[in-house]
């Protein structure tokens, strides 16, 4: 991690606590001794391979309210429970919430400001990539703007954030690397001529990755911060509705969330390790229903939420997938698990149809290890 408060939050995190930021062995709602999943040892002996089992925390906070509303992005500060989530209401404007993650979250304030791809967080605050334009526009926590930074890409593909940076392409295959602590812009280098491409880059441990394919995803680029390039192979012959990639901090390479054209209601999950090894996640036993996040990745998991609002949390390990029956019965438009880079600290941001307008709320989510 890029700042040393970080690292400790990280350490904290890791131990097992009702929000992922503090650690409370004696919470009531704690995973017995006896119920841990270790689905394989650590390399060090410590946690970085045990899954969580996750529960919800606290009351259900409306963020705002926003007409008309679309996509979802969020993130979560490493320094401390607060969390900044950014709700389109249209191709011009999005509201811009900073949400105190607590057992009893609160909203600090709500800004207006553009969309935005991505939310990133930084020392002195927060910031977000703009739809359309390499402009990233920083905040401090108080909801001041405090600077844009022009990345001079041409089509402003970014990737989330991931170890205290990002990446962003800047020509076909080729990759910058943004540094969110010092805003530095370097060089990460080429992957090669690229087909057509599915999504944004990935920034994982191991280096950057790419889908390619169109409709039938065949490989995934790669590009390591040595210099190494490759192709990692997925399942053949898939052809598919949509397809994203996130990173997979246990493998350093990927994991792959698609739907089949066949089927849009089944999500299927690849992990795709640097090393060319490829693993399916058994998801079969979810239900049919369509995945309205995006894929996030904490340590262990990756993680997603169905249309009838539940979660789905499926450990790169292999072990079996799980999820969260929903915590509220009225349908879910629009949603977004939002956790902080490379934690479990964070929870749900999602949109639900209020009377005649809509509004954005928040869920708290608990690692518990």
């Amino acid at each position: 991690m890029r700042w040393a408060i970080a690292a400790v939050f990280s350490l904290l995190s890791a131990c097992g606590s009702k929000t992922g930021l503090l650690v409370e062995p004696g919470a009531p709602d704690a995973t017995p001794a006896d119920a841990l999943l270790l689905d394989a040892p650590a390399p060090d002996g410590g946690f970085d391979t045990f899954p969580c089992r996750w529960s919800y925390e606290g009351d259900v906070l409306v963020a705002t309210s926003i007409e008309p509303y679309g996509r979802i992005r969020g993130t979560v500060h490493p320094s401390g429970p607060t969390a900044l989530l950014v709700a389109e209401r249209g191709p011009e404007t999005a509201d811009v919430a900073r949400v105190d993650v607590r057992a009893m979250p609160e909203t600090a304030w709500v800004r207006t400001a553009a969309p935005a791809d991505q939310a990133y967080a930084t020392p002195a605050g927060f910031a977000m990539l703009r739809n359309g334009l390499c402009t990233l526009e920083k905040w401090s926590f108080d909801g001041a703007p405090t600077g844009t930074i022009e990345l001079g890409s041409w089509n402003c593909r970014a990737s989330s954030g991931y170890d205290g940076a990002f990446v962003v392409e800047q020509g076909e295959g080729l990759y910058d690397r943004f540094d969110l602590a010092s805003d530095d812009l370097a060089a990460f280098g080429s992957v090669g001529e690229l087909p057509t491409v599915v999504g944004g880059p990935v920034l994982s441990r191991d280096g950057v990755f790419v889908v390619v394919g169109g409709g039938r995803p065949t490989e995934v680029r790669y590009r390591t911060e040595s210099g190494r390039t490759g192709a990692l192979g997925t399942e053949p012959e898939i052809e598919v509705e949509s397809a994203q990639a996130a990173p997979d901090p246990l493998s350093g390479g990927v994991v792959i969330a698609s739907t089949r054209t066949a089927d849009p209601r089944r999500t299927e999950l690849q992990v795709l390790g640097i090393d060319g090894t490829r693993r399916n996640l058994d998801t079969s036993d979810l239900p049919l229903r369509a995945r309205i996040s995006r894929v996030v990745t904490n340590e262990t998991e990756a993680l997603f939420v169905l249309a009838d609002g539940s979660l789905v949390y499926a450990p790169l390990s292999g072990s079996a997938v799980r999820r969260l029956e929903p915590f509220t019965t009225t349908p879910m438009l629009a949603a977004d698990v939002v956790l902080v880079d490379q934690g479990s600290a964070g929870g749900i941001a999602y949109v639900v149809a209020a009377g005649r307008e809509f509004e954005l709320r928040f869920r708290g989510l608990v690692c518990n290890r």
